[in-house]
């Protein structure tokens, strides 16, 4: 209904809907940067007062033509949450390749390294998501993107610290209750980024890293 009253409102012609109809839902340049667009819009305003065509004007793109890549407002929201996640374990993945014969330690690094080289879209879907919750409409949930976020997020971080205690790198410490930690401070430093101008996150990563050393290795490296 919402994306008929939007069609309806725009006077779209039907070659323009025809490709949507048919399950086309574009892809390449144009759709990323929509979604890259649209993601800090919406952190920066609620998901009711950002339109398709303040999307449009922002990526510089007619705002017929977004119809062509999404059916409507929210399956680009939802799109623009999950490309996020997709990019910061994508980078995670591609980090870890190039650490398969290091330490743990360092692999848990390559997690902290991901939110530096990603922190504003990270950022965004922790604003987002927060926001979400104020949000008063039934046609919008963050829920799916943002739990498959920390699930895979608590996997991940608990394979790590496993892998680190079985080959005797890693104190004996609870692997859940230990990922929880690094992930919920994480999300601190990132959401600080946005409250304090002059927050430094690489410096505050950095020195968590330190910390968690303290607190995972056996033996600190001189």
């Amino acid at each position: 209904m919402l994306r008929k009253n939007a069609e309806s409102r725009r006077g779209l012609t039907k070659t323009t809907r025809e490709p949507r109809r048919r399950g086309a839902v574009g892809t390449g340049a144009a759709r990323e940067r929509l979604e890259s667009v649209a993601l800090a819009l919406f952190a920066e305003r609620h998901f009711d007062s950002v339109s398709i065509r303040d999307i449009g004007k922002a990526a510089d793109m007619n705002p017929a033509m977004i119809y062509y890549h999404f059916q409507d407002k929210e399956s680009l929201f939802r799109a623009a949450l999950q490309s996020a996640v997709n990019n910061a374990f994508q980078l995670f993945e591609e980090l870890s390749r190039k650490l398969l014969d290091q330490t743990a330690a360092k692999t848990i690094d390559a997690w902290f390294d991901v939110h530096v080289m990603l922190f504003r879209q990270l950022r965004d879907v922790i604003k987002i998501s927060v926001d979400s919750i104020t949000l008063e409409t039934d046609h919008i949930s963050t829920y799916d993107p943002v739990a498959e976020f920390y699930l895979r997020e608590g996997e991940i971080l608990q394979a790590i610290i496993q892998r680190g205690i079985a080959s005797g790198e890693f104190q004996s410490i609870d692997p859940q209750i230990t990922a929880t930690m690094i992930s919920t401070i994480l999300d601190g430093a990132l959401t600080r980024t946005f409250m304090l101008e002059d927050f430094d996150l690489k410096v505050a990563i950095f020195e968590f890293k330190k910390l968690m050393k303290l607190h995972l290795l056996v033996s600190l490296p001189i």
